[in-house]
């Protein structure tokens, strides 16, 4: 499937992703009103759970907590992320992690650099964000789920973290690895404010609620 906002040539036109706006925003609201109790609940919570998680894994220290999971996130799910956050803290190294120079990341902040100044890509640095202050209203994490969650695609994978074999499939192979335009800050920003609109709409206070939400549902799962 195509990026959005694209045409048929390949080239980016900005007057067709704005047309496409309205469907992604249907689409998570679509997806979010089909969450169970329990997975609303889960939703709302999660990052409010994270930055707990964050505040205990910084001693105190949120910022430096969810810098340090953040940093780790890529190619992670959230138990493998946290596992790996306490092992970098208690030992000063992750001996299994897939990206090493995450891992010096983490461990420049774990010394005590400020995350902003350390963290980079929009997706890890929104994560940031929303797991150290969950009542931002700004920052919405945007991940290959919360993309094909916008863009009514089914869900693709079962949402484990990745191996090393799973590394080794071609980028252009799979939905797995596919490039989804997201370093772009335009292109990331349209599904931000996406997911803005939806929690607009829906009538919720912050738009990282919406995201988790649909998130969880579109997996099937809170973890």
């Amino acid at each position: 499937m195509a990026k959005f906002g694209v045409d048929p040539h390949g080239r980016w036109d900005k007057n067709i992703a704005e047309s496409q706006f309205k469907s992604h925003v249907d689409n998570i609201i679509n997806k979010y009103r089909e969450a169970t109790p329990a997975l609303l609940e889960g939703g709302h919570q999660w990052y409010a759970k994270a930055h707990e998680e964050a505040t205990k894994l910084g001693k105190g220290d949120t910022k430096r907590g969810a810098g340090i999971i953040a940093a780790l996130s890529p190619l992670s799910d959230w138990d493998r992320n946290v596992r790996e956050a306490k092992e970098l803290v208690k030992t000063g190294d992750v001996k299994s992690a897939l990206l090493p120079a995450n891992v010096a990341k983490a461990q420049r902040i774990h010394a005590g650099e400020p995350p902003e100044e350390v963290l980079g890509g929009h997706k890890v640095t929104n994560f940031f964000q929303n797991i150290h202050d969950p009542s931002n209203t700004s920052p919405v994490t945007i991940d290959r789920h919360a993309y094909d969650i916008a863009m009514g695609r089914p869900f693709a994978g079962t949402g484990r973290s990745k191996t090393a074999e799973d590394l080794k499939v071609p980028r252009q192979t799979g939905v797995m690895s596919q490039d989804l335009g997201l370093s772009s800050m335009g292109r990331y920003q349209h599904f931000v404010h996406a997911y803005q609109h939806a929690a607009g709409e829906l009538g919720v206070d912050v738009p990282n609620k919406a995201q988790a939400t649909s998130w969880v549902t579109h997996r099937g799962a809170i973890g």
